[in-house]
């Protein structure tokens, strides 16, 4: 096999090359097709962990690929002083699709939740003055790492070494009517949401909640912010999650899934709060980019297909029942939880997180963990086949089969 790029490095002089913010990283992937990712020896791994939900399509799904190529050979990047065709059709798919009348593309779902939060406090100064400057958000959370998105983030380790962060914050519980009636008032200007908490272990929130929540923001001129960056897509069986709870938000946020493999994001705002944003006073440098707008097209229409949303909701019944299984032979989870082709099974006391991730690998098979790395998270293709489907199961069983409990 021809030498790969950076192949004459070892492990630690790799690591050393960037700055220290995943930890140490094994393995180094140079191709990736379908279900699979293959690493610099040409060893093949089982891909459930997704690229943390944005590989919803798999590995280089030929008709990205295609796209890709097309759009690399007319334009590569227009200033947002203008607009190109690419971005055009991109927004006009995503308001046929959902609620939105208009959109702001960006980068990542970082910008795009920063892109609402802004918005969401000029309305509020607008329509109630400077009190009305109140951002309510949910333990549990993860909106992002800049320092609006961290001061709006549920875990303490993101927001603590990074204070003074922007202020006028209220945080309570997640899918907790009593606390969240208590915590909506007037001075709040928006709330912002993951129907889907996926961060803190895959927590879907219940129907009654998120509808009390429509109720409260109604009631006290507060906006609703749904952040579906991980839940969007397909990755619940419907586009989105807001689709399946019919609650309709104010701003939605999306971004991971959306370009499939390619960074993307998008703010998509309801029409009567399309003009809060005027001219100047928000922007992004490469958001609309042609390439990442043509990616994320194709990826749209491949993925808002009623035949593979339904084949989701299949394929995820078989994956309960498989980790239920699973639970049964060896009381591997105290909790399973999830949503379409997303699930978080909380670990008993009896297996440690990193081992069951690093027996996995071993085995073949890519998974990941969340909450306090004691949820075992999955999210495998939504296309992936039966077969392969199947195969990650063996594997998940063979790695508990082997563990010894703690």
């Amino acid at each position: 096999m021809a030498r790969q790029r950076g192949s004459r490095l070892d492990q630690t002089d790799r690591n050393n090359l960037f700055l220290p913010t995943y930890g140490d990283r094994s393995l180094s992937f140079v191709r990736g097709r379908g279900s699979y990712l293959i690493d610099e020896q040409g060893a093949r791994y089982l891909d459930f962990s997704g690229g943390i939900a944005v590989n919803q399509l798999g590995h280089c799904h030929p008709a990205l690929v295609a796209a890709l190529r097309r759009q690399a050979g007319r334009l590569w990047h227009v200033s947002n002083w203008w607009l190109n065709d690419a971005c055009i059709a991109l927004a006009q798919e995503l308001v046929k699709r959902t609620f939105a009348a208009r959109v702001f593309l960006c980068n990542s779902g970082l910008e795009a939740n920063e892109a609402a939060l802004k918005l969401a406090r000029k309305y509020g100064r607008a329509t109630g003055g400077a009190k009305k400057h109140r951002i309510l958000c949910f333990e549990g959370s993860f909106h992002g790492r800049s320092l609006f998105t961290a001061a709006v983030s549920g875990k303490a380790q993101h927001r603590r070494p990074f204070a003074p962060l922007p202020a006028g914050i209220i945080r309570c519980p997640y899918d907790d009517i009593p606390s969240l009636r208590q915590a909506l008032n007037a001075e709040v200007c928006a709330l912002i949401v993951e129907p889907i908490q996926g961060e803190r272990g895959v927590y879907p929130a219940s129907r009654a909640f998120l509808q009390e929540v429509r109720r409260l923001c109604d009631q006290h001129g507060a906006l609703l912010i749904f952040d579906e960056i991980q839940s969007g897509m397909g990755r619940t069986g419907k586009l989105f999650a807001y689709m399946d709870y019919q609650v309709r938000p104010d701003l939605m946020t999306c971004a991971k899934a959306m370009g499939g493999g390619f960074p993307i994001g998008a703010l998509l705002v309801d029409a009567k709060y399309g003009e809060v944003l005027s001219p100047g006073s928000h922007g992004s440098t490469f958001g609309g980019n042609p390439l990442a707008a043509t990616v994320a097209l194709e990826s749209l229409r491949l993925t808002d297909d009623a035949a593979l949303l339904r084949a989701v909701t299949t394929k995820s019944k078989m994956l309960a029942k498989a980790l239920q299984k699973i639970n049964t032979q060896f009381q591997a989870f105290k909790a399973i939880r999830g949503k379409g082709l997303w699930f978080g099974a909380s670990l008993t006391p009896r297996y440690d997180g990193q081992a069951v991730m690093r027996r996995c690998q071993e085995l073949g098979l890519l998974v990941l963990l969340a909450g306090e790395g004691d949820v075992l998270r999955l999210a495998p293709p939504l296309n992936i086949s039966t077969e392969d489907l199947h195969k990650g199961i063996a594997i998940l069983t063979t790695c508990f089969s082997q563990l010894s409990p703690k």
